[in-house]
């Protein structure tokens, strides 16, 4: 078992929260995952992980809104978050870096 850095993947695409655990967990990375934003915030008030890599797009929630409630909590403040969409729009990017992320990441 790694005892890396923990890195927690919010994306609701099982096969993309896959696909980014097992590379970052080959970089010897401690990675868990989850679907929603609920759980998302479950696991990082109960964990505090060192990074969170964040779809845009959840079911329910939008990882946009997800971002202004870490920035509005605390301790969820100093989570540092890598926004993560399949959109290249330069304003959508500004947007999302303004709302939190440390960096936006195109898939």
């Amino acid at each position: 078992m790694s005892q890396g850095p923990a890195i927690l993947v919010v994306d609701d695409s099982s096969t993309m929260r896959n696909l980014i655990a097992f590379h970052l967990s080959k970089q010897g990375f401690r990675v868990t995952g989850v679907a929603g934003s609920r759980d998302a915030l479950g696991y990082c008030r109960e964990s505090l992980p060192d990074v969170v890599i964040m779809d845009l797009e959840l079911d329910g929630e939008s990882g946009l809104d997800l971002m202004r409630r870490f920035q509005q909590d605390p301790v969820l403040i100093q989570v540092p978050i890598i926004a993560c969409s399949g959109n290249t729009d330069p304003s959508l990017r500004q947007l999302v870096l303004n709302s939190g992320a440390r960096k936006y990441l195109v898939k």
